[in-house]
């Protein structure tokens, strides 16, 4: 015997339930589940429901302070040293309230080691970043002649363009210097022969030059044998062809030798008539130069001819100078310019950088060159040295920046020192006034309720100290790992637990008594 189907206790009449409804009920939307909470809504849920940390204001401390000194002068009124300190506690809460209005300006002195630490923190930011990343403007000072090297050096170069390049142009080498050393320029081209500062460097080389030195004569007459005073027509004083000039004419001590320094004016007015009393002309210069085989056609014809250029011991010392031998012929074939082989001295042109260079400029200008020639000074590619060497300097920086931020945070201190020595002078007097009422000794009730009313605004007033210590602290968090503080404050407690003890006492006296 099979058992009847149950039917559901809210359909009794076991009909199927009608349409729209689900087991006897209305339908229901099925339920959606919550979207999950993300990691960051989290956080700022935390953040949000984090409860705000309590200050203390100055203001409900002036207002206790002056209703305990005028409840002072009603009930105390016969004790004006108590009436006097209290007096001094309300001018001291009302100065607390003057110099917290003072820290809260933008320039206050709490605020300068962060203001200090801040800006050093950028400068050495900006400094790393300037000198070993960043390549601004590279700034080369040329003369003239050095236009077709500066051309032919950046042409080929896709990365440094026009507002990586520039340019002006000086009188010579030795003003390309000046500018180096005055911080004007990062780069000069300087012929070799020039002193250079040392505070520059000569950083590659671009290419020769030719010693020239032309006198009338014999080209084969031994030159050392010459004695007496001798004219000699050079470029301008103490630039490139001059300064040359000077080294190789000091190895003949017997030839005394007056420089003439009028012959690039001759060059450029196409003046090539040499009066009789000029002995030879001393000049460096590219043979490749068109207008330089020029002039040697014209000195040629009025008699000059080409000797060789022998600096001696010079040769093997600085590394600007070099040696080559031109075969006859080899500048002008059919004159021949040299009339037989001749053995000359060579002159490097120089890439000189000044002091203000940064190591990223000069890596860019390292990429320039051949890299035997150039090589990279910026220490994050590859000068481990260098670039220790600077992280030293650096960290030299920041321990002095250090000093300075615990100097200005140390004079603060004083500052907040001073005004705890207040406070704990303030303790002391109402520590005396204290120590004078001994209920022990009292001789009836309403002496008893008397010294009871004077510890209790004695209690008071330590209160009110101790809150003006701890708003001391709120200006600045660093003044609770003070000694003072510390000091006041354990003073504080100690003088109240014995106040305390001296009410209680009384207390229970009073009642006895009644």
């Amino acid at each position: 015997m099979t058992n009847p189907p149950e039917i559901p206790k809210d359909n009794p009449s076991g009909s199927p339930p009608p349409p729209g409804t689900r087991g006897g009920k209305p339908d229901e939307k099925p339920a959606v589940a919550a979207p999950a909470e993300s990691a960051i809504s989290k956080v700022l849920k935390l953040v949000s429901d984090e409860p705000q940390i309590t200050q203390l204001k100055i203001e409900p401390l002036i207002e206790k302070a002056e209703r305990l000194h005028r409840s002072a002068l009603k009930e105390l009124s016969a004790h004006p040293g108590i009436l006097n300190t209290l007096a001094d506690l309300v001018s001291v809460t009302k100065r607390v309230k003057i110099f917290s209005q003072k820290q809260r300006r933008f320039f206050s002195l709490h605020r300068m080691p962060l203001y200090f630490g801040v800006l050093a923190l950028i400068f050495v930011a900006y400094y790393v970043y300037a000198t070993y990343v960043e390549i601004a403007t590279i700034t080369i000072a040329r003369s003239a002649r050095d236009t077709d090297d500066v051309e032919r050096l950046f042409a080929s170069q896709s990365d440094i363009g026009p507002d990586n390049v520039r340019t002006f142009e000086v009188a010579g080498t030795s003003e390309g210097i000046r500018m180096l050393v005055e911080g004007k320029a990062e780069l000069a081209f300087a012929q070799g022969g020039i002193d250079v500062p040392p505070s520059c460097e000569v950083i590659g080389q671009l290419g020769t030059e030719y010693v020239l030195f032309l006198a009338r004569g014999d080209p084969g007459s031994d030159f050392s044998k010459l004695q007496g005073s001798i004219r000699i027509l050079t470029s301008y004083e103490d630039q490139g062809s001059h300064a040359v000039a000077k080294k190789f004419f000091q190895r003949y001590e017997s030839v005394n030798v007056t420089f003439e320094h009028d012959w690039p004016d001759r060059i450029k007015a196409k003046d090539f008539n040499i009066e009789p009393s000029i002995y030879g002309i001393f000049v460096v210069k590219d043979l490749r130069d068109h207008e330089v085989r020029e002039f040697l056609k014209e000195l040629h014809k009025q008699g000059f001819r080409m000797r060789p250029t022998d600096f001696g011991i010079l040769r093997n010392t600085e590394p600007w100078l070099g040696v080559e031998t031109l075969t006859a012929g080899a500048i002008v074939p059919g004159i021949p310019i040299p009339e037989a082989d001749l053995e000359i001295s060579t002159v490097a042109t120089n890439l000189i950088s000044g002091p203000k260079i940064t190591p990223a400029q000069h890596d860019l200008v390292a990429g320039l060159f051949d890299h035997s020639s150039v090589s990279s000074q910026n220490p994050l590619a590859n000068n481990t040295w260098e670039f220790f060497q600077g992280l030293e300097a650096l960290m030299m920086f920041i321990i002095e920046l250090g000093i300075g931020v615990v100097a200005l945070v140390g004079v603060e201190v004083l500052i907040f020192r001073k005004r705890f020595h207040q406070l704990s002078t303030l303790v002391s007097i109402i520590g005396t006034h204290q120590a004078r009422k001994d209920v022990a000794v009292a001789r009836d009730k309403g002496e008893i309720h008397e010294k009871i009313a004077y510890l209790e605004h004695c209690s008071d007033a330590l209160g009110i100290i101790d809150s003006l210590a701890g708003f001391y602290v709120q200006c600045n968090p660093a003044l609770v790992f003070d000694a003072g503080f510390q000091m006041l404050h354990q003073r504080i407690g100690s003088l109240k637990l014995n106040i305390q003890i001296k009410i209680l006492q009384g207390v229970v006296n009073a009642g006895k008594g009644g």
